[in-house]
């Protein structure tokens, strides 16, 4: 049986969060936790309609939640996700109860994987002077793969991004590698994107840390779930949907800003570093 709940988060790009935000109005301390290791396949139609309405499907190991995960557009900074345990289907095919859940979106178009996506996330408690937690800060470190790359992707990548190795160490990714549920060509890249999310903290938090974070040189992402957007989004059937905020696109989803990496028509996507 499903779970789902609402998440109230930001995203954003840039390459390290900013010291001292243990300063940020109304935080007595920023308490880092253990790195978690995440490994996620992310599933979508061959036009990638999901994407191009700021919805997205993944099956998702590693870390507190490993499951399967809708992402549904609620409003700005707002999203309604859906939870179902693994076991609710192998790696190859999405859960009934979430085609169902997309159909209006999918228009009858089957999901397959579209991106193979592997995390080393370390993560920031935002905590007020009684220990309750106002906001988590995750900082991910993202090294993906566009699976069929040659129908989502029509610009290759020399990029071989470090990913987790057997023993901890980091690795290059191999170009022939492919995702949990295979895929007929691949494209490699890596990037660091970063997440405030609220726990008990109130709306205002997300603007006095996105202040801290405008001076430490980070940006508001273009996309509402950046990593299959950043790796998927440059190819030309992401281009022909609006960009999340953009006019054509229905209401809810992450306010809309320049065209960033991984932006259709932004020119930049899995083959940036």
């Amino acid at each position: 049986m499903s779970t789902q709940h609402l998440e109230t988060e930001r995203k954003y790009d840039g390459s390290a969060l900013p010291q001292r935000l243990d300063q940020v109005p109304g935080v007595a301390t920023a308490q880092s936790t253990e790195p978690q290791d995440l490994d996620a396949v992310y599933y979508d139609s061959r036009d990638l309609r999901l994407l191009g309405r700021g919805i997205t499907v993944r099956r998702r190991t590693g870390g507190s939640d490993a499951g399967w995960h809708l992402k549904l557009p609620r409003g700005d900074d707002v999203r309604q996700e859906v939870r179902l345990p693994l076991e609710a289907s192998g790696p190859g095919e999405v859960p009934t109860e979430f085609s169902q859940l997309v159909t209006a979106f999918t228009r009858g178009a089957t999901l397959a994987p579209v991106a193979h996506l592997r995390t080393r996330r370390a993560q920031l408690l935002l905590r007020d002077e009684r220990g309750d937690t106002l906001a988590q800060i995750t900082e991910d470190r993202v090294a993906a793969q566009v699976l069929d790359a040659g129908h989502l992707a029509p610009t290759p990548s020399d990029d071989r991004p470090a990913v987790p190795g057997t023993d901890g160490e980091a690795r290059p990714m191999d170009a022939h590698e492919t995702g949990p549920a295979g895929g007929t060509s691949t494209e490699v890249c890596g990037w660091t994107e970063f997440e405030v999310e609220l726990e008990h903290g109130p709306p205002t938090l997300l603007d006095h840390i996105e202040a801290v974070f405008a001076d430490a040189g980070l940006t508001r992402s273009p996309w509402p779930s950046p990593g299959p957007g950043r790796a998927c989004g440059s190819g030309s059937a992401a281009a022909r949907w609006p960009r999340p905020g953009a006019p054509g696109r229905p209401r809810g989803g992450s306010r809309s800003g320049p065209a960033g990496p991984g932006a259709p028509g932004s020119g930049a996507g899995c083959s940036d570093p």
